[in-house]
């Protein structure tokens, strides 16, 4: 990139990453994968999912459906106050750092419409099928 930083920065919920974004990367926007972090609501509220039918209907329309942050606050509060969730640790943490993966809060952060590292994992997942450590660069590109 010419020594240049990148201006924003999608990765999972790693703690190391996150360090070493701030401490390196200080002029780059470091947001959090959206994809990554709806894959653990189920495991981390198994319980909620199982006791409410339209807790993922609620949380859906929290996440996708508001579009400003104040939008974002009157729903989410609704939720831990209707799904009695305010005491629960894991959302705690996860709301402390909604500046980095809710959509109500990413508006002035331009990302041509991306919102995971998906994409950029299905090509590792595509390239690890077919090329090794051992493969040599004339094969790869044969």
């Amino acid at each position: 990139m010419l020594g240049k930083a990148p201006s924003t920065i999608i990765t999972d919920d790693d703690k190391a990453m996150a360090k070493a974004i701030a401490e390196m990367l200080r002029n780059s926007t470091h947001r959090l994968c959206l994809w990554h972090i709806l894959q653990k609501f189920p495991e981390h509220l198994a319980h909620v999912y199982n006791k409410f039918p339209y807790f993922g209907k609620d949380f859906r329309h929290c996440i996708h459906e508001t579009i400003t942050a104040d939008e974002f606050e009157q729903e989410w509060g609704g939720i831990l106050s209707k799904y009695e969730l305010g005491e629960n640790n894991w959302l705690q943490s996860l709301y402390s750092r909604r500046h980095k993966w809710v959509p109500a809060y990413l508006h002035s952060t331009f990302c041509a419409g991306m919102s995971t590292t998906q994409r950029s994992e299905n090509m590792n997942k595509f390239f690890k099928d077919y090329v090794r450590s051992s493969t040599m660069v004339s094969d790869f590109v044969y």
